[in-house]
């Protein structure tokens, strides 16, 4: 064993440190040792991230303009796996923030389910919507809620098509009542009404609610 981690402790791990960290670590009593290699560990990991983005980016893919790498990521919609072109690098998440075609066609790539254990988290479709930006939208859902009404409320003026899939009359209700806020561009609505056996049965078997007419301007 070299006699650079004589003294050292645990000399079998120090031997692989720099002079200068070898040194430090010589000065040390016992108790310190814990928090100094801590807070080098924390100094590494930088180092070690900066090495890697280092690297990273000098992959010729990167050498493409913005412009461009953002015109990629407008085609590259295939399902939610998708998202992991965010986690490539730096550079790329922040290309894919800033194409909002890539989020459109999140937002109408995929039927959301807002009901039950696999239900979409309201948190994920606010998160897509705003990334859309202003551009037209076509989203379409399994379930219809009061939750999911309001975050869509500040869209309504870009919803260009609406697909729903319903089991009670009061989603029915709720899409009605969407309906009326206005929804200039809406030049498609499909609304499937499923009755079936089990927990709404008992509702859809109830008189619907009192649904009056759309405003002329709500279209």
């Amino acid at each position: 064993m070299s006699c650079d981690t004589d003294g050292l402790p645990f000399p079998e791990f120090a031997l692989v440190l720099p002079a200068a960290d070898r040194g430090n670590l010589s000065r040390l009593s016992p108790s310190d040792v814990r928090s100094w290699t801590i807070a080098r560990v924390g100094e590494y990991r930088k180092f070690a991230l900066a090495l890697l983005a280092i690297h990273n980016t000098a992959v010729s893919i990167h050498r493409l303009p913005n412009e461009l790498l953002s015109h990629i990521f407008a085609h590259s919609w295939h399902g939610r796996k998708s998202l992991r072109l965010s986690h490539v690098c730096r550079r790329w998440r922040q290309a894919l923030l800033a194409t909002p075609e890539f989020w459109a066609d999140a937002v109408g790539g995929e039927e959301f389910c807002m009901d039950g254990k696999s239900c979409t988290p309201l948190e994920y479709l606010h998160s897509v919507l705003q990334r859309s930006a202003r551009l037209p939208i076509q989203p379409s859902f399994a379930h219809f809620t009061p939750a999911l009404s309001r975050t869509l409320e500040p869209h309504l003026w870009r919803i260009s098509t609406l697909a729903v899939r319903t089991r009670t009359p009061y989603e029915v209700a709720e899409i009605h009542g969407m309906l009326r806020k206005g929804m200039p561009v809406l030049a498609k609505l499909i609304v499937r009404h499923e009755l079936q056996e089990g927990r709404y049965v008992r509702e859809d078997r109830h008189a619907p609610p009192e649904m009056g007419p759309l405003p002329s301007h709500a279209l």
